[in-house]
């Protein structure tokens, strides 16, 4: 069949688009979160923290650690086909929280320590951001010539299950 009758014949398809919005990861396909912790099913809650102070809350649709990009449906909105999810660009941006809850819980003081003989996954670090924010955890995966890593908090009761933080927002990581 010639190219151009054969391009004819698809164009004249019809093309079934879906009509329902494709699934979000759940919480065990992010790395860096465990999902035999306590979570919520469906959607994976988080907070896009820009470089600028700006912050955005929803729900991710396409979250890698090595892609550019991934796209939010925004946590203010409901989950008509008319919603618009948002493209965030990791380069403009401070960290990935993915969370627990969105509002977290202001009153709880959060350890930053590791307790005592504390063996976590990975290699025990302080992260301290441009913005002056600083962050106890572990990650398994920090190279310093990496534009990004994963943070696991070092409270195990902290409303962040896992932090992908943006090495150009970071001004330090120090082993502990």
């Amino acid at each position: 069949m010639p190219v151009l009758s054969w391009a004819a014949t698809l164009a004249d398809r019809e093309v079934a688009w879906p009509t329902s919005r494709p699934a979000a990861p759940t919480v065990a396909e992010i790395p860096g979160v465990d999902p035999s912790s306590p979570a919520e099913p469906g959607p994976v809650k988080t907070v896009a923290h820009y470089a600028d102070g700006k912050i955005l809350k929803g729900f991710i649709q396409d979250f890698y650690p090595s892609k550019p990009f991934f796209h939010l449906l925004p946590a203010t909105t409901g989950f008509s086909s008319t919603d618009e999810v948002v493209k965030v660009r990791i380069e403009q941006l401070k960290a990935v929280f993915f969370v627990r809850d969105f509002a977290g819980n202001p009153s709880y003081n959060e350890r930053k320590s590791f307790a005592e003989g504390e063996r976590p996954p990975g290699r025990k670090v302080r992260v301290v951001f441009k913005d002056g924010e600083w962050m106890v955890g572990s990650t398994v995966a920090y190279e310093p010539r990496r534009p990004a890593f994963f943070l696991i908090p070092a409270d195990p009761q902290s409303n962040n299950r896992s932090v992908f933080a943006v090495a150009a927002a970071v001004v330090s990581v120090r082993f502990l």
